[in-house]
């Protein structure tokens, strides 16, 4: 329940998912509580910990302990829950090949995606957000500033002129429409969400 772990028991449970938070010692119990997460005192390496936790019935696990305790821990979960689907964090790549031998579903390396995040961010004109994927393919948050190309065009449009863009909608006036749901043309301040093999020829401004 580090800042890692505390991030994610948050981002769970504020979508409205049941959380479980599992910890060697009573310390951060009433933190956890307080955050609407049920502790759990014990050794997430252990089998009994994880049933406590409810590993029996859980829909995924997140591990995010150091890599190599999050090696046991996906190995352990894995052994008895074949259909779990269980995520790890990363702070040394080196270790990606291990764990997901070991049964992990998805990794994510913190450190590098952090740093690939902050490098589209600070490169990009015009993003309001970027979620990179192991894939290579991204998902941006366009905002379609003032004499943008964008003015006045359809999603179909956009997506005319960038082939390699599939825009999934647009925001704007605090509602959120699918790109088949958008009537009208695209207005400055409104932001596109658009997935992207290649961000960077994709120019709004």
């Amino acid at each position: 329940f580090g800042r890692v772990g505390r991030a994610t028991a948050e981002a769970c449970i504020a979508d409205g998912h049941t959380c479980s938070v599992v910890v060697n010692d009573d310390t951060t119990a009433a933190e956890i509580e307080s955050l609407g997460a049920v502790p759990v005192i014990g050794d997430a390496r252990d089998t009994d910990t994880l049933e406590t936790a409810g590993l029996s019935t859980a829909k995924s696990l997140v591990s995010t302990l150091s890599d190599v305790d999050n090696l046991v821990v996906v190995s352990t979960a894995r052994t008895e829950r074949p259909d779990l689907r269980i995520v790890a964090r990363v702070a040394d790549v080196a270790w990606c090949a291990r764990l997901t031998r070991a049964g992990a579903d998805d990794l994510v390396p913190i450190y590098r995606t952090a740093g690939e995040h902050l490098a589209l961010s600070a490169t990009t004109a015009g993003v309001v957000g970027i979620m990179p994927t192991r894939s290579g393919i991204t998902t941006e948050e366009l905002l379609v500033e003032e004499g943008s190309p964008f003015v006045g065009r359809t999603p179909s449009q956009i997506m005319e002129m960038n082939p390699d863009v599939v825009v999934l909608g647009v925001r704007g006036g605090g509602n959120l429409r699918r790109w088949h749901e958008v009537e009208g043309p695209i207005s400055a301040g409104d932001v596109v969400i658009v997935v992207s093999g290649d961000h960077a020829h994709l120019a709004i401004n």
